[in-house]
């Protein structure tokens, strides 16, 4: 018992010793299941990976310490306890929900962690096994970090934390992502779900939760006056953080395009990505490893043959150095028409740049250089082009 009680100590003393008193210190206590490890991931203001490793001594207390340079830069964590494995073809999930007045409410893996929150309890609900899923490495977009496999997925259930980022978290998971590219004319339209969101903002304008994942999702936005008005609901302590300058940054440099100098991917001569800006131009984003932006190909073909004469169309290409050669390989087997151009020197950049962190995805480009978000899939979006070259 002594023995015991004297390892406790010495690992407190040391958990405590590793963390500073300004980093973010919480503890997940587990109850009916044991992990050999657990981990809490997310994706920076950069889009770079980070990846905290939590502590424990008897696989139930689980003690996490995030750094809060961390902490002000990632909206929200994935909890997971294994990582995925390609050679067996297998990953490791972990779905979180709660209830609250009955109704049950989904984390999925993701917590919108909050500094009030010292402790969360969790409590196994069973496992679930789904052969064929599809697999994606968290924060990656190469062809080999997606696969289908087994995916094991542990259910555990929290507590309804009211009045913090997880409860905020749990009554709109979908928040700043859902409904715009599946919005139509009928209810809900995309101007239903800005109106909804102002409304949600209102209601909790200090949420760190809801500024990240509009920060996160700023290319769904059609106008500036949509975004101006979703920034002007937070707080002007909210606006002041990371994922407010963002915004902020966006709204007042974005929507006035700015032009970058790439090489063309057969030549390799460097070119604007507009070239004549007297026309309407269409710059999409795109990669040899995205399957959607190949069952697009044939919808710019037609976009390309109706509206040549109103319309240039350029590729930029994300493809890394190692998948440049796929790229020119599509770009010969499918005869594309119009130019493309490579990003391959600084990826990072320009796609921060152009907040081009999903494809494809495609930017409308006035003769003015003012810019919008626009998606040829969806038949409104494509009257819309063809309408402006009067046809």
């Amino acid at each position: 018992m002594i023995k015991k009680l004297f390892i406790s100590i010495i690992f407190i003393v040391a958990f405590t010793y590793i963390t500073r008193a300004q980093d973010y210190n919480f503890r997940l206590m587990l109850e009916g299941i044991r992990y050999d490890s657990l981990l809490i991931t997310g994706l920076d203001i950069n889009n770079d990976v980070v990846k905290i490793q939590g502590i424990s001594q008897d696989r139930q207390n689980w003690y996490f310490s995030i750094p809060d340079s961390i902490y002000n830069s990632v909206g929200f964590f994935y909890l997971f306890s294994r990582r995925m494995d390609k050679k067996t073809q297998t990953s490791y999930n972990i779905r979180i929900q709660t209830t609250n007045q009955q109704d049950t409410l989904n984390y999925y893996n993701i917590l919108s962690l909050d500094r009030n929150l010292k402790e969360i309890q969790a409590k196994y609900l069973g496992q679930e096994i789904r052969e064929n899923e599809l697999i994606v490495k968290l924060g990656s977009n190469n062809e080999e970090d997606v696969f289908f496999g087994t995916l094991y997925t542990d259910k555990l259930l929290i507590p309804y934390y009211k009045n913090t980022e997880l409860a905020i978290q749990a009554n709109y998971p979908n928040f700043g992502s859902g409904g715009f590219y599946t919005a139509t004319e009928i209810e809900p339209s995309y101007n239903d779900y800005v109106k909804q969101y102002k409304n949600i903002i209102e209601k909790y304008p200090d949420s760190r939760y809801l500024i990240s994942q509009i920060a996160i999702n700023l290319y769904q936005y059609k106008t500036k006056e949509d975004l101006q008005e979703l920034y002007n609901a937070f707080s002007e302590v909210n606006q002041q953080t990371s994922w407010g300058k963002i915004i902020h940054n966006y709204i007042k440099n974005y929507y006035t395009f700015s032009d970058t100098i790439l090489p063309t991917w057969d030549t390799g001569n460097f070119e604007p990505i507009i070239q004549d800006s007297t026309k309407i131009n269409l710059v999409i984003f795109s990669a040899s490893w995205c399957t959607p932006c190949h069952e697009q190909i044939p919808l710019l073909k037609e976009i390309y043959n109706d509206l040549k004469e109103y319309v240039d169309i350029t590729y930029v290409s994300e493809d890394e150095p190692k998948y440049v050669d796929s790229w020119r390989k599509l770009m010969q087997k499918e005869n594309i028409p119009w130019r493309s151009l490579l990003a391959v020197n600084d990826v990072t950049a320009i796609k921060k740049k152009y907040n081009a962190v999903s494809i494809p995805y495609i930017l409308l480009v006035y003769p003015n250089k003012h810019v919008e978000t626009i998606d040829v899939r969806i038949k409104k979006d494509k009257d819309k082009l063809y309408s402006l070259c009067g046809k």
